[in-house]
């Protein structure tokens, strides 16, 4: 698909729009540096394009500090859903949690059935909830923990409802999992047990599937 995203440039090399659509293959092909660029470039004539925008964001190094990346994007565009799920993006790669929250919340809010946004929002939510620590010291979780897991594994659950009404049966497989390490942590091994066989029925060549049911 990348492919042909890029021969869309090809034919219409001084479209802005097609541009960004270029940039953004390189972007999945994982050519974050190449998308990079394109995105800078376009931006500098065209500012006013939402997707070269959001993919800047999306490919600069994790070692770029937030408050760098926050500027920038103008004020005035850092509502845009699309653009807020970014810097939401971003500042949770970061370790900024609070400011993660307040953009991801945001665009969810502006687009409530989007399951991606309900899935990036409970990736959020486990980060607080610290599973990894917990394994290690061998301990439930506190009320504070089990409150963000809870609220993740809801998060999930409407993710995967809404990817079965749609018929994306490929995208059930990433939610399923993520609300089994949910259901892990909230010591939960049925339903952990349960998320993991499904997912795996769903795609058996999922990597991660795969891995998890053979190690149940």
């Amino acid at each position: 698909a990348a492919h042909y995203l890029r021969e869309a440039k090809q034919h219409y090399a001084k479209d802005e729009n097609a541009r960004a659509v270029e940039a953004l293959s390189y972007f999945y092909l994982g050519s974050l540096k190449k998308a990079y660029e394109l995105s800078k470039e376009l931006l500098s004539n065209y500012p006013e394009v939402i997707i070269a925008r959001a993919i800047l964001i999306r490919s600069t190094g994790k070692e770029i500090d937030f408050n760098h990346i926050e500027q920038m994007v103008p004020e005035y565009q850092r509502n845009d859903t699309d653009i807020a799920m970014a810097l939401g993006e971003a500042a949770m790669y970061r370790d900024h949690f609070e400011i993660a929250d307040k953009y991801m919340s945001h665009a969810l809010k502006e687009k409530p059935n989007s399951p991606r946004m309900k899935e990036r929002l409970g990736e959020l939510l486990l980060q607080p909830a610290r599973i990894s620590e917990q394994a290690v010291n061998d301990r439930g979780p506190t009320r504070e923990e089990a409150k963000c897991l809870e609220q993740a594994r809801d998060l999930f659950t409407d993710a995967v409802e809404t990817y079965k009404k749609q018929g994306i049966t490929a995208c059930m497989v990433r939610p399923c999992l993520a609300r089994a390490t949910v259901c892990m942590g909230l010591k939960d091994d049925a339903a952990m047990e349960r998320d993991i066989l499904f997912a795996y029925q769903l795609d058996s060549s999922d990597p991660e599937a795969a891995f998890r049911y053979a190690s149940m």
